[in-house]
């Protein structure tokens, strides 16, 4: 797997670090009060008793897991037979947090009373919430790209207003597995199946494998992390510059299970994404601090290593701010 040159970590690293110290500051993006698709409420925590390491007695979040069918989720802690190894590879999952890119260092998560403590501190809510492991729950993106000038990016669809649309993404249980998760590689494979000898598709499927370039790992804000469940993220790059593998393939809804599109990602995509964002709410708050993000957004040089990335993370960031600061209003 190849890895991105010299000034990608530093600039991939200002970039998340621009993102969480901004979105730091709007509380209703880090942690809405209802977990999500539920009305649970979290519990209000002050930043400054986020740490695990603050005493906060007073400190009584309501737990909640969700349930699903033997087999397809982890049970409660302390379950009959159920001795989750956390820190630790645990048979085929992985419930060991993502090493740092730069030195593989191994990073470890607190265990009080049998249940695993988020990294990133108290959330207001405990439990497994809606993710399927205690611990990390792994999610890796796959980014799909072809061509050069211009550089499509295959990205998923969506029918709702207010979202942007997104790369193909998919929890695994042991991201060190394998780079590309199980149905996104059956999905490649499928498509070029359907054009070229099995033989061939083998070909270019070890060429996929081989020179997918990895962007990012590490935790994940998500409003689904709870104070014992969280989510942390593994993004790579499948790029096909000379159209020899993906950049054949022509989507159609019989082999395209995550409804991706080739799409043209560029600077007006975004200003006007961002515009009609800002437009939908009233609140002197959310325009200002959607203004701060576009300054950002606008010291992206185009060139860069991870220019387009950059961009569309942002511009995913913009419409989750805007559209939840107006709640503040």
């Amino acid at each position: 797997m190849a890895l991105q040159g010299s000034n990608f970590p530093r600039l991939v690293l200002r970039h998340f670090l621009v993102q969480l110290a901004l979105l730091s500051t709007v509380r209703s993006y880090h942690f809405k009060e209802l977990y999500p698709n539920t009305i649970i409420k979290r519990v209000a925590v002050k930043s400054d008793f986020r740490s695990w390491k603050k005493n906060f007695t007073a400190y009584a979040p309501i737990s909640y897991s969700n349930e699903c069918a033997i087999g397809e989720c982890d049970p409660d802690i302390g379950t009959e037979n159920f001795h989750p190894k956390f820190n630790e590879l645990d048979g085929t999952i992985d419930r060991r947090r993502m090493p740092k890119v730069k030195n593989g260092k191994k990073k470890l998560y607190m265990i009080e009373n049998g249940l695993p403590l988020n990294p990133r501190g108290r959330t207001g809510l405990a439990g497994r919430g809606e993710l399927k492991r205690w611990g990390p729950n792994h999610l890796v993106y796959v980014m799909l790209s072809r061509g050069e000038k211009p550089r499509e990016y295959a990205v998923m669809q969506t029918n709702h207003e207010n979202e942007l649309p997104d790369y193909p993404h998919v929890f695994v249980d042991n991201p060190r597995e394998s780079d590309i998760p199980a149905p996104i590689l059956e999905m490649l494979k499928a498509n070029l199946g359907a054009i070229y000898s099995p033989k061939y598709v083998e070909r270019m499927i070890k060429d996929i494998e081989k020179n997918n370039v990895e962007f990012y790992r590490g935790y994940l804000t998500d409003q689904r992390n709870t104070d014992n469940a969280w989510i942390e993220m593994r993004l790579i790059e499948i790029n096909d510059p000379t159209y020899k593998h993906i950049g054949l393939i022509d989507f159609t809804p019989a082999n395209n299970p995550f409804n991706l599109t080739w799409t043209i990602f560029d600077r007006t995509f975004f200003h006007e994404q961002i515009s009609k964002r800002m437009a939908q709410s009233d609140t002197k708050f959310s325009s200002k601090f959607a203004r701060r993000l576009r300054a950002q957004l606008l010291e992206i040089k185009v060139g860069t290593a991870g220019y387009r990335f950059m961009l569309f993370r942002m511009g995913l960031v913009i419409t989750s701010t805007v559209i939840g600061a107006a709640t503040l209003g």
